[in-house]
């Protein structure tokens, strides 16, 4: 529906961005894929733990060694990088009303996040990332996990 090209689009989420348009065919669509960067940058609203609200965390979701994603032609894709040195793979993240049917497929389970309602189309549909409680300390490094994707 939407590409940036090679070259990277930063999207602030606090911002509310519109991150991609488009005109799909008819109908309700229960999976969308999104092709993305790996390297997720976060920086908290408070300082907490490990966290410090003045710096911005960048961290590196496919790792070198990993290679149990696929695109959405099921085809490898192959992790690079490392949260302290971060490299930019283009990965396929998987959002779907049923993750389990996604995973029968081929995809990973690193790679498909439930999606909370249906695209319905025609209409007008917001894609909503609720990211509220995800800036996370794990591991002794300030990071974030996957938030809540939904249409509305």
């Amino acid at each position: 529906m939407q590409d940036f090209g090679a070259a990277a689009v930063v999207k602030d989420f606090v911002s509310n961005p519109v991150l991609f348009t488009g005109s799909p065919a008819d109908g309700a669509y229960q999976c969308v894929a999104i092709k993305m960067s790996d390297v997720i940058r976060v920086q908290p609203a408070t300082t907490f733990s490990v966290c410090d609200s003045t710096v911005e965390y960048a961290g590196d979701i496919y790792r070198a060694g990993e290679t149990d994603w696929k695109d959405v032609d099921l085809n490898p894709i192959i992790g690079t990088g490392s949260d302290s040195v971060p490299a930019d793979d283009h990965v396929t993240i998987i959002l779907t009303r049923d993750t389990t049917a996604a995973q029968g497929r081929g995809f990973s389970t690193h790679q498909t996040l439930p999606l909370a309602s249906d695209l319905i189309v025609p209409g007008q549909s917001t894609f909503y990332w609720n990211g509220q409680g995800t800036v996370t300390d794990a591991g002794g490094r300030c990071g974030v996990d996957p938030g809540h994707p939904s249409f509305q």
